[in-house]
């Protein structure tokens, strides 16, 4: 499958980029009619995850993380109960909330691509409504495990 870049989509669909680099990892969003679209690249070849909280916390995050292993890419959408803890939402009652997921590993370098809903799907997830503020998580690893702890991780309020 051929990956459109963000730039080209934004372009072709008339919509503009919203871009954050928080240490060396960059963040790039684009609002659709009921969803987001995320582009994320650090400079690792381990996990990246981007949280969504109306707080400046870990906990009560909800985080998506993505990592390549061996050429696939593999995505998980939690929810974080507590300090160290997150679980998945779908172990929890919940549903999985990304889309359209996509990830490549290159020179170092691992960029993902997903979708997530405006309107929150269940309790472990956000509204994230244009114009409105949300505590973003940004976070990457050396290692693809999801239960290895981060080597990055900033939290920064935006407006979406």
């Amino acid at each position: 499958m051929k990956v459109i870049s963000f730039v080209v989509l934004s372009l072709m669909m008339n919509c503009s980029t919203s871009s954050i680099t928080v240490k060396d990892m960059q963040v790039n969003w684009m609002e659709h009619d009921d969803h987001w679209a995320f582009e994320l690249k650090a400079p690792t070849t381990g996990w990246v995850a981007l949280g969504f909280n109306r707080k400046n916390d870990i906990v009560h995050t909800n985080l998506i993380m993505g990592a390549v292993e061996q050429g696939q890419l593999k995505m998980e959408d939690f929810y974080v109960v507590g300090f160290g803890n997150p679980q998945p939402v779908k172990k929890l009652g919940g549903e999985l909330a990304i889309t359209a997921m996509e990830g490549d590993e290159k020179d170092g370098q691992t960029i993902i691509r997903f979708h997530i809903p405006k309107v929150a799907i269940d309790k472990y997830h956000y509204n994230l409504e244009a114009g409105k503020e949300r505590w973003l998580i940004c976070a990457y690893s050396r290692s693809d495990d999801f239960g290895h702890h981060s080597m990055m991780r900033q939290h920064v309020k935006v407006k979406l």
